[in-house]
This record gives structure tokens, sequence and C-alpha cells, in this order.
């Protein structure tokens, strides 16, 4: 009976689902082949497409209105959560998830309690439920990382990941697990949000929600960032995400995870996969992807791409060296600059200066490589910016400082 009602439930908080464009032509000839037969005109009526969205609306009213007269809907989820069996659980977790995509339900779900019924929905489905928080921090091989998913997780409970991430994506996550960033709560969601992130069979929107969700949850602190940095696969799904690897040219994947990357930049796990040195290939290609990702058209992805890159700068004189004195990687960043500095917008102009003058700080490095014309640029840039706000004061005063130790 549990699990009937579950899927009553399910169906009900369910959007339509949407057509393949093969379905929707089918469709389309299908009509034509029924109007063509038919002789006499017919009064008008409602598509079907049209009678769904009103027969969607009229259930959305009823839904929200059991959420709001007296939590009855909740009080079910919280019965249905609490049974044996796990198809039950699942079911409940697509209800749930049905639910918090309706932003005129999120509040109340998160009110009566959906965000804890989630996590332990999600600690009940797993296989070693003890071991929960330890593959947070521990490394294992991609082998038997795919075992884990394999034996812990399968495709069909990702949903009951996503919906967590949507909760974290659209509500600051101290007010869902706090009060602070140490809370037990907000650990234990750490892990199913990168999981949501790396498992293979997670959908573009499964793989975004897992991108935003953790850029959020690394925001809040240096050791939730090192935690997320040090996890098994993340880094390398952050560089496919940036790259196109499986998910193309996705302009929202790609900043979202460029975003995730700036929010992890000055942990040390990342720091160390930057550090590997200028005859590193693999380091080489990484800041090579970081510079031209700082020259992007999507602003927010050159601002981050800009941001990570002077965060790196600033926390490893390793990383500023190679800049420095590698041909290639110096040369790239020359003309990149020299691009910004010109026609950039302010905040990526910030980013990129500030960069610029971390990576000259040290006497012993000379930027002989610079791109020409690049103190000419500077010159003008200061010359046209004014003290009208904190941001293009300070920059002209890294630019400045800039100049000075370019003439050093």
């Amino acid at each position: 009976m549990a699990y009937g009602v579950a899927t009553i439930l399910k169906h009900l908080t369910a959007y339509k689902q949407l057509k393949s464009p093969e379905d929707e032509a089918a469709d389309r000839l299908r009509k034509l082949a029924t109007q063509s037969k038919t002789v006499e005109p017919k009064i008008e009526e409602l598509d079907e497409d049209e009678q769904a969205s009103v027969e969607d609306e009229q259930v959305f009213e009823w839904i929200m209105s059991m959420l709001m007269r007296n939590n009855e809907l909740m009080e079910i989820m919280g019965e249905l959560v609490k049974t044996e069996s796990k198809e039950v659980r699942r079911t409940a977790a697509r209800v749930l998830l049905n639910l918090i995509e309706r932003q005129e339900c999120r509040g109340k779900v998160l009110q009566t309690g959906g965000a804890r019924m989630l996590l332990k929905i999600i600690a009940s489905l797993t296989v070693n439920p003890g071991k929960a928080g330890s593959t947070a921090t521990s490394p294992i091989s991609s082998s038997s990382q795919k075992k884990q998913y394999e034996g812990e997780l399968e495709p069909t409970d990702l949903p009951m990941l996503q919906a967590l991430a949507k909760l974290l994506i659209t509500t600051n996550p101290l007010l869902v697990f706090g009060p602070s960033p140490d809370s037990p709560l907000l650990l234990s969601a750490l892990k199913p949000l990168i999981t949501l992130l790396t498992h293979p069979a997670s959908s573009l929107l499964q793989l975004f929600e897992g991108l935003m969700s953790l850029t959020n949850m690394a925001s809040l602190s240096s050791h939730l960032a090192a935690l997320i940095a040090s996890s098994p696969r993340v880094l390398e799904k952050i560089e496919e995400c940036m790259i196109g690897v499986r998910t193309g040219e996705h302009e929202l994947i790609r900043r979202a995870a460029t975003e995730l990357l700036c929010n992890l930049a000055s942990t040390q796990a990342i720091l160390e996969t930057f550090e590997e040195g200028p005859t590193s290939a693999r380091s080489r290609s990484r800041l090579h992807l970081l510079i031209a990702l700082s020259s992007s058209d999507d602003l927010p992805t050159a601002l981050a791409a800009a941001g990570a890159l002077a965060l790196l700068v600033d926390h490893s004189s390793a990383v500023a060296k190679a800049l420095v004195n590698e041909t290639k990687l110096s040369e790239s960043l020359g003309r990149v600059a020299l691009d910004i500095i010109e026609e950039g917008k302010i905040g990526v102009q910030h980013r990129l200066i500030t960069l610029l003058a971390c990576m000259l700080e040290e006497d012993q490095d000379r930027w002989t490589k610079r791109p020409v014309g690049l103190k000419d640029a500077l010159e003008k840039l200061k010359g046209r910016l004014g003290e009208e706000d904190e941001v293009s004061a300070e920059v002209r005063r890294l630019v400045g400082v800039v100049l000075h130790r370019l003439d050093e």
C-alpha cells in the first residue's frame, strides 16, 4: 500500500514529460492524418499540451493546499521515508525532487524537514552507510571507485541526490544544515553531492547541479573546500567539464565547473596539481586552459578563470615562476593579458592585474617574454580609470604596482 501511495504522489507531483523531437513529429503526423479524414469542422478545443498544462495547474493547486493547510503531504512523506522497502524510499525521494523543482513548494518542503528526509533516504540506500563520510577524504583507485558506484548507488537513485543539490543551490546551505560550516549534517551532505558530480551515469542537468551545489558548499569554509578538492575524481571531472569532454560546448556547465575550481584554487590538493612544475605536461595543460578561459566571451566564466589564476599565483610561487619562465605559458598569458587590458570588462581586468602583480612580486622573476605594447596598454588603462568606485580605484592602484615592477 505504501508503494502505491508513493507512486500516485510521484505521478501527481511530476511535470508533464517532455517529448523528443521525433515523438513530436510523429504526433503532428497523426494529427494531420486525423484532420484529413474529418469532413465536418469541429468546435475548437484545447490541444493535448494545453489541456495537460491546465490539468497540471489544477493538481498543483491541490498540492499547494495540502502543503499549506496542515502539512498533510509532508506528514505522509515522513511515513514513507520510514518504511523498510527501498523502492518506496526511492519513490518518496522522487516525490521530494518533484516538489523541490517547484519554487512555490520549496520553502514549505524545507520548513517541514524535507532536507533531512533526503539525507535519511540517501543514507539508507547505500551499502555501507557507516563509511559515508570516510570516502570524501580518502583517495581510492578509479577501479575501486567504479565498484563503489555500482555497489552503492544505481542510476535510478541519482534523482534523490539531485533533489539535495537543488536545495543547496537555491538556499544557503547553512540555513538548511547549519548553523556552522562544521555541522555534522552539512558534512554528511558533502559525499552525496560529490557522487552526483562524479557518477558516470549523471545527466547533464545532474552534473550541472552537482557543480553548482559544491560551489556553494566550498564557499562556506576552507575546510569544506579542502574536503571537496581532495575527493576522488573531483578535479578530473571539473577539467572534463571545462574542456567539454562528454558535455560538449555547454556554456553553463563550463561556467559552473570554472567557478567551482576558482573556489577550490587555494586548497592544498589543487595547488599540488598545479605545482608539478613546468616539465609536467598535465600542469601546463591546466594553466593553458585557465588562461584561455580568462578571455571567454561568457563573463562569469572569464571572471572565474582569471580569479582561479590569481589565487594560484598568490598561494604558489611555483605557479608564478612557471607563468613567468615557461615560454609557451608566458606567451599565451601575454596575449590574453593584452586583450583584456585593452578591451576587457573591469572585473576581469581587476583579477588579471592582481595576477600580474602577484606574478612579478619576487625580485628574481623577470617577465622577459611579456608582449610588446603591454606597458603602453597599462598606461592607457590607468589613464581611463577614475576614482569613482572602489573597484576602479583598486585596479588603478594595481596597475601602478605592475608598471613599477616591470620597470625594475
